[in-house]
């Protein structure tokens, strides 16, 4: 590929991924992707290596690639991912930061054939446990 063709291509998927990110921080309902922007957006090749990322917290975009890998090594053969297919994550074995990173992937594909993966994840406040804030090693008093 020639370097003009690159750098289009680069600018170009980049300003996808920073405008998938600005769309969740304008339409988000949590302060935490409003206001804190703990989340972000990541294109994946087919085999789950981030190629560009949004503007905002990168360690979750990285963990997104951990779990298209953790989905390509467990379920690509049974049952399969198809297009529409997405897949939600918050598993600390599989990508996500801690639990209450939640991640969404979905497959993309081209003419049948796998091309990329995309992703979002941002961080929830509360996904449950003992105490408040799912942090059990802080009590409420």
């Amino acid at each position: 590929m020639d370097p003009v063709r690159f750098e289009v291509l680069r600018h170009r998927l980049w300003s996808i991924s920073a405008e998938a990110a600005s769309t969740i921080k304008n339409i988000s309902g949590s302060p935490i992707a409003t206001e804190a922007h703990d989340f972000n957006t990541c294109i994946m090749s087919p085999s789950g290596d981030s190629v560009v990322m949004g503007p905002y917290v990168a360690s979750l975009a990285i963990g997104q690639g951990l779990t298209v890998k953790h989905i390509l090594a467990r379920y690509a053969a049974n049952p399969g991912f198809f297009p529409g297919d997405m897949f939600l994550c918050n598993d600390p074995y599989s990508g996500a930061l801690h639990q209450n990173d939640v991640t969404l992937v979905a497959p993309v594909f081209h003419a049948e054939k796998l091309v990329a993966w995309t992703g979002a994840t941002i961080h929830q406040v509360d996904v449950g446990g003992g105490s408040r804030g799912s942090q059990p090693g802080t009590r409420a008093r």
